[in-house]
């Protein structure tokens, strides 16, 4: 009996004759194999089991069984594998579709330009000498033609040390610091600043010596400041030496001759200058150049640290003899409009607003009132730190998450309160320990009885640009009015004294109170900086100190971070000769000029053999011989430093710490000129209480900075440190109180490193541009380049080896910072040598017009200067006399290529959507979108944009084959450029009109077609986007399908893999039966043979 007989006649119910019906069937039908690998690989899987092997053959039956259950699962699979197709081709179509959408994001670029007037304004910039100077242009330049003379570009300041014998012997150093600033005892001054403001003509002069006739002429017309007329005027070759003396120039022949100076070709430059005449001895003293006037920069008062002008607020108060009080706003007082820049003090006649120093107390409370509901939903606003007018509208308008927002009335004169609905109504009340104080100083305070927006109050902001003058603090005085709202007319006169270097104020009236000065709440700086701190009346006249410096020196006022020389008065000194001179006197001095100079007449007049000059930072004593002890005692030398009993022949004195960082140091002067950047930064505490402070476009000062971080709420009080040159943030808690340390650390921007903030401490947080570097008398030349390297300042130091035989080596120093700004002050005490310049550190200076002396000067300390004329940047490249011509005209090409652009990219969807639409009839093949209802609205909305009609009244041109642009052959977009180029160059502003919105609101073409191009590509709703979802959907429950089909052929292969171990099994039971039953026969066959 065959097997097969035998699998059909035999077996248990259920198992053999059904799989053999199977096995039969499959071996007889050709099938295509199951396209899952994963249902081949397990024909084996129950391997193990009596009468099967590794190969799947049944070891019994012979049945390839793997391949057996492949192919009855194949068989099974067909509906899978036409799901499967069907996901595929999905799939196909979304990808076709995000290809579209792609296509119609890159048409959307092209269009957000076109919709811009700003391509349709645009300017392009060219220069006539690209080698000296390159001109960027910005999108708000406007057209024409300028010129330019480079008269100098922005140099970095270099100096080189004296020489020494070795560069790794110890120097004998007892401290050092640098420093990039205005630190020294001498500064450069701009010519602008000289007589009183009206500067000097830039020109020529003439040098004549008297006893051969020589001339020399120097060439001062492209100068900016005093030191470089110094240095124009030591290149003269006929021996005449030039140098600062006394607030003017003296010039000095070096062999006593006789010389003159006079003017050429009817200029005004020696007379300027006050050297205009002849010498006598061989000198000439030039008349001084420092007085004040009118139209004198405040910005020049206290060495450049200018005067604080709160704007809107009163900055003084005068309290006359007769019981007047005036309270002077020393800003201009006019009336503004807001901007997002107008400062909060300005609001309500310079009176402010009220805000509540507490940041969890709110100032506000806004309600919306929703116009169909009746349903209230209200914000608590805090505006604590607000400075402008853009601060209180973001913080309004975040804390009501756009719902609620302010704008500006129509007249500029207060808030518009606008909700998100016109259906809702909007309230705003008072809140926190104010109450309504805050929402009244705004004017917004509203019951929110009417819908939609309304307009506030008129919040009479005044200001302007501050007083830029002398004139304008004599002219504020001068016109106040008293706290009864009389006029001054002339009770106090505000003039400037006759020396011509201090303020005068007069007191005209009579009576028995004292005439006073004072600080107010406002602003507790400008009384000193207009040098009235401490100075008391003398028969009705309050004279000032002096605000005014010079040339090559500062005040005294000015040092120890201007607390001053402190009413030290007295030296007294032996020199080391045993000659002895007691000094007083010394501190009507007001200058280090004058200081120096009356203590060396001391000197000089009581026979001291003794030297006394600046020396960087410092003051240095020097004995001219002797043998025996220097003594130096007396107030003013314990002031200095330079209290010494000693056999010593040079006493140098402490650093004398010149205040260069004021409470009016405008925030974008800091930073070597780099400013400060807006950003944010959290402070702690001693007691572990934090704030964020932000700094925003409205914080300009350096006081600004101070007010908001004492606003905080913290045991911190900030102000200026001790040595005048950054802000100090002190701990006002005590030592036994301090939990923690201070910190200030950065939340975004570089605000707090800029402002050098950043740190820890448990006292205090000084903000200095000084470095001290760790040195002691055993560090080496090459250890302090290391030093100063490895510094956190902007200074580069390197060891020269000059092959001198005795003194080779010498520390070269190099500022990182262009331009004046990033002068260095250098201070090492014990180095035994001099510092000094080899480059000078010089700002950029550029004139504006075809002649260097007539011309405006603009200087900069960098070589890219920004918008010296609106809208152009210029890079200076190299300094010459020639005149570059820059070109800012109407850019011809942008709005061509932008169209251009709009067509090719138009063209490119249009190729995407055939490419997948269309239908060949030759092959008779489909795009895998063909018939797509979504792909052909498309094609015909961008067909139909194109060849939309505007009307010629409305936009000027009535569609956009007025400009070259029409469908073609193909359904293609073509572009006549030669057309465009026509309507450019004729119509100009139809063009414009026809793809922007014009000044009546009509939208052309570039405005609708982007708006188009948004509904059908956004994310949130577009057209596109719900049919990505659509198929996003479909597929997924496809896949979820392809899921259960998969879980049930695993199931039925589990089944079949079953089926075939009990066939095995069973027929391996039939085989042993059978063996047993043919080793029976064979016994009972030889028994019977027996």
């Amino acid at each position: 009996m065959s097997l097969r007989s035998s699998c059909a006649s035999k077996g248990p119910a259920g198992v053999l004759p059904c799989l053999s019906r199977t096995v039969c069937h499959l071996q007889n039908t050709q099938r295509s194999r199951c396209a899952l690998g994963a249902l081949s690989s397990h024909g084996n899987a129950q391997g193990g089991f009596m009468g099967s092997i590794p190969s799947g053959l049944g070891l019994i039956s012979g049945f390839d069984t793997a391949t057996l259950v492949e192919r009855m699962l194949a068989f099974h699979a067909q509906g899978r594998m036409r799901l499967e197709s069907r996901v595929g081709l999905m799939q196909a179509r979304r990808s076709a579709l995000l290809d579209i959408n792609a296509g119609l994001l890159a048409a959307a670029n092209t269009t957000g330009s076109l919709a811009s007037t700003q391509l349709f304004q645009a300017v392009s910039a060219s220069t006539s000498h690209p080698s000296l100077l390159n001109a960027i242009v910005g999108s708000n330049a406007t057209p024409g033609i300028h010129q330019f003379i480079v008269a100098g570009l922005a140099s970095n300041h270099q100096i080189i040390s004296g020489g020494v014998a070795s560069d790794t012997s110890s120097l004998g150093l007892q401290n050092a610091s640098i420093e990039l600033g205005n630190g020294g005892l001498s500064q450069d001054m701009p010519l602008s600043w000289l007589n009183g403001g009206t500067g000097v003509e830039r020109g020529e002069l003439l040098l004549t010596r008297a006893d051969t006739g020589e001339t020399f002429t120097v060439d001062l017309k492209d100068v900016a400041t005093i030191d470089e007329v110094i240095e124009r005027l030591n290149n003269n070759g006929l021996g005449i030496e030039a140098f600062l003396d006394q607030g003017g120039i003296r010039l000095s022949s070096l062999d006593d001759f006789e010389f003159s100076v006079s003017e050429v070709g009817g200029g005004n430059t020696a007379d300027g200058l006050g050297l205009l005449g002849q010498s006598t001895a061989g000198t000439l003293a030039g008349e001084s150049l420092v007085t004040l006037g009118g139209g004198l920069s405040l910005a020049s008062f206290n060495d450049g640290n200018g005067v604080l002008i709160r704007e809107g607020l009163a900055d003084l108060r005068l309290t006359t003899r007769d019981g007047r009080v005036f309270d002077v706003d020393l800003s201009l007082g006019t009336a503004i409009t807001l901007d997002d820049g107008t400062l909060l003090n300005a609001f309500n006649g310079g009176t402010g607003v009220v805000l509540n120093d507490d940041p969890d107390e709110a100032d506000l409370t806004v309600s919306l009132i929703d116009g169909s509901t009746g349903s209230t939903t209200s914000w608590d606003v805090d505006l604590t730190g607000c400075v402008t007018t853009g601060d209180v509208r973001n913080r309004i308008s975040m804390a009501t998450n756009g719902a609620v927002t302010l704008g500006y009335r129509e007249d500029g004169r207060g808030f518009t309160v606008i909700p998100e609905n016109s259906q809702d109504s909007v309230a705003v009340q008072g809140s926190g320990p104010l109450g309504s104080s805050t929402a009244e100083d705004l004017g917004i305070l509203n019951p929110g009885d009417a819908a939609g927006l309304y307009n506030g109050e008129d919040v009479g902001a005044v200001g302007g640009s501050g007083v830029p003058t002398v004139q304008s603090v004599l002219d504020a005085i001068n016109s106040a009015i008293d706290q009864n709202g009389s006029a001054n007319d002339g009770a106090v006169v505000a003039r400037i004294a006759d020396d011509g270097l201090r303020l005068e104020l007069q007191d005209q009236t009579a009576g028995t109170d004292v005439f006073t000065i004072q600080s107010t709440a406002s602003n507790s700086s400008a009384v000193a900086s207009l040098g009235f701190e401490g100075v008391v009346e003398s028969n009705g006249v309050i004279s000032g100190q002096r605000i005014l410096s010079g040339p090559g020196t500062v005040l005294i006022d000015e040092l120890f971070g201007g607390t001053g020389l402190e009413g030290a008065d007295s030296l007294t000194v032996t020199d080391r000769f045993g000659v002895t001179a007691s000094i007083s006197g010394l501190s009507v001095h007001e200058t280090v000029e004058d200081l120096v100079d009356g203590i060396q007449s001391a000197f000089d007049q009581q026979g001291l053999k003794m030297v006394v000059s600046v020396k960087g930072s410092r003051l240095e004593f020097t004995a001219r011989g002797g043998s025996g002890s220097m003594t130096i005692s007396g107030d003013l030398a314990e002031r200095l430093g330079v209290s010494v009993d000693a056999v010593v022949s040079t006493v140098t004195s402490d650093n004398l710490q010149h205040r260069w960082v004021s409470e009016a140091t405008r925030l974008q002067d800091l930073n070597q000129g780099q400013g400060v950047g807006l950003g944010s930064f959290r402070i702690r505490d001693a007691s572990g209480a934090t704030a964020i402070v932000n700094i925003s476009s409205g914080h300009q000062t350096v006081q600004d900075v101070m007010d908001l971080i004492n606003s905080r709420g913290l045991a911190i009080n900030a102000r200026i440190n001790d040595t005048g040159d950054g802000i100090l943030l002190e701990s006002t808690l005590a030592a036994d109180q301090a939990a923690v340390e201070m910190q200030v650390e950065t939340v975004s921007g570089t605000t707090a490193s800029d402002l050098r903030l950043t740190g820890s401490s448990m006292s205090s947080i000084d903000g200095t541009w000084e470095i001290s570097l760790a040195v002691d008398d055993q560090t080496t030349l090459r250890q302090l380049a290391e030093l100063i390297n490895a510094s956190d300042t902007s200074i580069t130091a390197a060891l020269t080896n000059t092959g001198d035989p005795s003194t080779p080596w010498r520390l070269g120093l190099t500022s990182g910072v262009t331009g004046a700004a990033g002068r260095m002050v250098i201070d090492m005490e014990g180095l035994g040598v001099d510092f000094e310049e080899v480059v000078a550190a010089r700002d950029a200076r550029i004139v504006m017009g075809d002649d260097v002396a007539t011309g405006v000067m603009v200087t900069s300390g960098s070589n890219r200067l920004e918008d010296v004329i609106e809208g152009l940047t210029l890079d200076l490249l190299e300094a010459s006399s020639d005149i570059v011509t820059v070109t800012v005209a109407r850019d011809e090409t942008q709005a061509m290529d932008a169209v251009r652009a709009f067509v090719e990219a138009i063209n490119g969807v249009l190729d995407r959507i055939d490419a997948v639409n269309g239908f060949d009839v030759e092959t008779t093949e489909r795009g895998v979108l063909y018939g797509d209802a979504t792909v052909s609205r498309i094609r015909r909305m961008l067909l139909a944009s194109v060849q939309q009609a505007f009307s010629a009244d409305e936009v000027g041109m009535e569609g956009l084959w007025s400009v070259g642009v029409r469908i073609g052959a193909g359904g293609r977009i073509e572009f006549d450029e030669a057309t465009f180029a026509e309507a450019w160059e004729n119509r100009r502003e139809d063009v414009e009109s026809l793809f922007t919105t014009d000044a009546d609101g009509v939208e052309g073409f570039g405005v609708r077609m982007d708006r188009m191009l948004e509904r059908l590509t956004t994310s949130d709703g577009g057209t596109l986007a719900l049919a990505d979802a659509s198929w996003e959907n479909r597929i997924g429950l496809a896949m979820d399908r392809l899921d259960i089909l998969d879980a049930r052929m695993e199931a039925r292969r589990l089944q079949l893999v079953a089926q075939f171990t009990a066939m095995e099994e069973v027929l391996a039971g039939i085989q042993s039966q059978s063996m047993a039953l043919l080793s029976l026969s064979s016994s009972n066959s030889n028994l019977f043979m027996r």
